[in-house]
């Protein structure tokens, strides 16, 4: 079921996560309004604006920080 029945999931911090690569095929809640991920080198370049594999499943999200640069 993933994430989406998180209906009041509003905060989502990934830290050191080495192996991590993939998001949720039904992608995060739409409640969500604040990702951070640092150290995740697999996932970093997917959540890449506008050209990043999984872009388009966090786009909607107001805050967004990777690797302590705010997109």
């Amino acid at each position: 079921m993933g994430f989406n029945n998180l209906m009041l999931f509003v905060h989502l911090k990934i830290n050191y996560c080495d192996v991590l690569r993939y998001l949720p095929e039904q992608g995060l809640p739409s409640s969500l309004n604040q990702l951070c991920i640092r150290e995740c080198p697999m996932l970093t370049p997917r959540l890449e604006p506008k050209t990043g594999k999984y872009w388009h499943k966090v786009a909607h999200i107001q805050h967004i920080e990777i690797e302590d640069k705010r997109v």
